[in-house]
This record gives structure tokens, C-alpha cells and sequence, in this order.
């Protein structure tokens, strides 16, 4: 017996994909399929072997497939690694001769989920392979005359939970990758998978240098006394990445939310006014950033910006960068205090998918009104021993599968939330959520009209 799960190949492109050869190494399943036609999506189950008498670290599957016609070929992997009693179990897809335009390097992380699915799927539009499609790179652009004179407390879109956390630059003890990490592409990626809203913690670190972090009080745990966590990418890479894709999408409009900075080079305390500004003067750096000084002259108010339009705000730029912590000093022009937008809604601080789903749901029916932005907080908390053996991005993988699902069944043109805040944004699954939503409130031929709130059922 082992932990088993499954693994969905999801065919967008004009060829049929052929299996050309596989193997496995003490797996009790690995059911691929011989091909996968064009247009379709294909699950298949595998399942590791935990016998008593058998290092699961050996543990090893994989499929080469190719795209009929073509020499483009590339190989799904299951792989198990680590020792005899500490071993972790991953899926991942070798790229070799497809090249993926959204994509990075050559491999693509699917990630493990025990009961659950991970997903690869590839896009082809014009004779070119994406991971996701390009209308998701798109988000705003692609229903542009739709939204365009909505308010932005009426428009849903994708939030990053700790968008900063795709890679470890300095840790605490006990802090690793599978409880620290919470995204595994960068900021640029992220944004070419849909992600419009993230979630930025400025942190000090590793000799006086600007960084992201994600850091928590251990008081989960009993007699833990300190911080456990990390620093992610330095801030300068996003700013980066930032311009990089402002740059090549006029009509997309990006939100970046301060929170949680410490320095983490003196006892993790939060940061002073001069540090502060270190960040400020680092952010400066921003393209296309909307001030308040041009909204003031506009005749807009700086408390409400979720009562602009798209328009108006794309009209002064293409980047809000707001504080979501209180701010006892004066800010600069090209930065917003926490009340610029009527956020709501709350973390559920569970590790049950099932209670969370439930919680937030209700959240969102008893929250949101015409005039706030309700953040429907879709991601999982890590408690106990979880902080030590569970791995974020993988579990997060399941939860965002079932956004679609889940909203197609409680959101309506009244209920529904403004920000969908997840770990791990490698699929296009939550941008499709967003989406949608925007089709239900929005579209007049939606197949969800409804005015009602919905019920809720535990």
C-alpha cells in the first residue's frame, strides 16, 4: 500500500500526444495513457509503494509523450526523494523540445497532493505552446469593454498570498521550502498566469538588504519561543518584474499591498521610519505608478478607489501600490494608506479544506456589499507538526482545482468576492475563477443571473 493520487493531462493543442515509452521503479500504479487526443483532458491514477521492507525514496515513474507530427516531445515524472525515514513525494514534467512561451526553464513542478490532482496542461494558439491561455495573460485587456466602466469594488480578480515567497534567500531554523514557500513562480510569471493583486512583505535582511518575507510567531507550537520563516526575493526583482510586464500590457491594472515588514536583521522587529523609507525610495522605481496627487486632480477621492472605474484608474496609470498596515508618518505621493480601498474579509486559520471552503463562503454572503471589496481568503493554514512536514504550494494545488467548482455554486450578481487570494499561482485555475465571476456579475447572458444571495450549506 502507498499514498496514491491522480494526474490530468489536459490537451489544448492540434496534435494528438502518443505515448513513446515509459518506466517505473517500485510504484504499485502508474495507469498513463497511451495518448491523449487533441482537445481532451485525461486523469490517470498512480500510487507510490510505502512497504515496509522498501526505501519509498527509490520510488520513480515516468511517460514520453509526443506531439503527433512534430519532434516536440516531453516526459511526466512522478519522483519520490530524501532518505529512508524523511522522504517527500513531488510530480513534475521535463519540457525537453516543448517550449513553453509563459513558461520558464525546462522543467514544470506539478506538485503532490495524496488523494488529490495535479494538472499540466498546454495551450496552442498560432503554431505557439503556453501553459496557460493567452487571454489569462490578458485578464483585463480580454474583457476589456465589459469592465471598463465597472468600478473596481464590482470587478473580481486574482490575489497572490506572500507573492514574494517563490524562492529562499535565508532562513530560520526550521523553516524549509515545503513550509515557507508559498508560491512557485515569480512575480512576472505569476502576472502572465492572471495574478493582479499581491500580497508584498518588505523585509531586512541578510546584512542590511531589501527582501520579501514570510514570517510567522510560533506560538502553534508548545515551548517554541521566536520566528519561523525566511526572506523570498529581493525587492528589486520585482520591481523588475513589475516593469516588465506593465511595460507590454497598457490595459491591465496591478495592486501591490505592504504588510508585515520587519528587520529580520535585529530581533525581527518592525521596521522605522528610515527603513521605511529605504523601501519607498526602492518602490520609486515603479513604472506607471498611479498617485494621489493625480487622482485629487482628477476630483476622485484617495479613501475610495474602489469606487473608480477601471477606466479612470488606467487613465492615471497601471500600478497602486497601497499600505495595508496603519502608518503613523507621512507617505509618499505614489503611496496609499490601508483605507484607499474597502477591503474585508478574513483569514479562516484552519488546515481542513472543507472548513474553510464553508467559512469563507459565509463570509462572503454575510460581508459583502455593493461598496466594499470582499477578499475571500482561499488558502490553507499549517498548525502543529504541519509546520514541519506539509508542503503549502502542494496542498494549495487541490484547494485552487476547486474554485470553479465552488463559485459556480454560491456566487451571484450580488454576492461573489472582489479578490480571490491564493497560494501557488501556476495554473490559470484561479484567473478562470475570476473570470467567471466577472461573467456573472457582469454579462447579461451569464448562465448565473441571480440577485439572491445564496445559501450555504455546511
Amino acid at each position: 500500500m502507498g499514498q496514491g493520487g491522480y494526474i490530468k493531462l489536459c490537451n489544448h493543442t492540434t496534435h494528438k500526444w502518443i505515448l513513446l515509452h515509459d518506466g517505473t521503479y517500485q510504484m504499485n500504479a502508474w495507469r498513463r495513457p497511451d495518448s491523449v487526443d487533441r482537445g481532451r483532458e485525461v486523469s490517470f491514477y498512480f500510487e507510490w509503494n510505502q512497504s515496509v521492507f522498501l526505501n519509498p525514496c527509490d520510488d520513480s515513474a515516468y511517460a514520453t509523450y509526443q506531439l503527433e507530427g512534430t519532434s516536440i516531445q516531453f516526459t511526466v515524472r512522478a519522483q519520490a526523494s530524501g532518505s529512508y525515514t524523511r522522504y517527500y513525494f513531488n510530480t513534475y514534467v521535463d519540457l525537453q523540445t516543448l517550449s513553453l512561451l509563459d513558461m520558464p526553464g525546462n522543467r514544470y513542478h506539478m506538485g503532490w497532493n495524496h488523494d488529490g490532482t495535479v494538472y499540466f496542461g498546454v495551450y496552442e494558439e498560432e503554431g505557439r505552446y503556453f501553459r496557460c491561455p493567452k487571454k489569462i495573460e490578458n485578464f483585463f485587456a480580454a474583457d476589456y469593454e465589459m469592465l471598463k466602466d465597472k468600478p473596481l469594488n464590482q470587478i473580481s480578480l486574482v490575489g497572490s498570498h506572500d507573492a514574494g515567497m517563490y524562492e529562499l534567500n535565508g532562513k530560520t531554523a526550521g523553516a524549509t521550502i515545503h513550509n515557507t514557500l508559498t508560491q512557485t513562480l515569480s512575480i512576472y510569471y505569476q502576472l502572465m498566469r492572471g495574478a493582479r493583486y499581491f500580497d508584498i512583505r518588505p523585509v531586512i535582511g541578510n546584512g542590511g538588504q531589501l527582501w520579501t518575507g514570510h514570517y510567522s510567531a510560533m506560538t502553534r507550537i508548545a515551548k517554541w519561543k521566536g520566528r519561523l520563516g525566511g526572506n523570498g526575493a529581493a525587492l528589486d526583482t520585482i520591481i523588475s518584474d513589475l516593469n516588465r510586464f506593465t511595460r507590454d500590457h497598457v490595459r491591465e491594472l496591478v495592486i501591490i499591498d505592504l504588510s508585515h515588514a520587519y528587520n529580520t536583521d535585529s530581533g525581527y522587529r518592525d521596521l522605522n521610519a528610515a527603513e521605511w523609507a529605504r523601501v519607498f525610495t526602492a518602490l520609486q522605481k515603479t513604472d506607471h505608478l498611479i498617485k494621489k496627487s493625480a487622482v485629487a486632480q482628477a476630483g476622485w477621492p484617495l479613501t475610495n478607489l474602489g469606487a473608480l472605474t477601471l477606466e479612470n484608474l488606467l487613465s492615471l496609470g497601471r500600478v497602486i501600490i497601497r499600505l495595508g498596515d496603519d502608518f503613523p508618518w507621512e507617505l509618499p505621493d505614489y503611496i496609499f494608506s490601508r483605507n484607499c480601498l474597502h477591503l474585508c474579509g478574513t483569514y479562516s486559520d484552519t488546515n481542513s479544506t472543507n472548513t474553510m471552503i464553508h467559512d469563507q463562503l459565509d463570509k462572503m454572503m454575510r460581508q459583502k456589499t455593493e461598496t466594499n471589496m470582499f477578499q475571500l481568503y482561499w488558502t490553507l493554514t499549517q498548525s502543529g507538526c504541519e509546520l514541519l512536514l506539509e508542503d503549502i504550494c502542494s496542498a494549495a494545488l487541490n484547494v485552487n482545482a476547486l474554485l470553479m467548482s465552488i463559485l459556480k455554486e454560491h456566487v451571484s450578481s450580488s454576492c461573489y468576492p472582489n479578490i480571490i487570494y491564493v497560494d501557488n499561482i501556476c495554473t490559470e485555475k484561479p484567473a478562470l475563477a475570476a473570470e467567471y465571476v466577472n461573467q456573472t456579475k457582469h454579462n447579461k447572458a451569464s448562465l448565473d443571473s441571480k440577485d439572491v444571495s445564496p445559501s450555504i450549506q455546511p
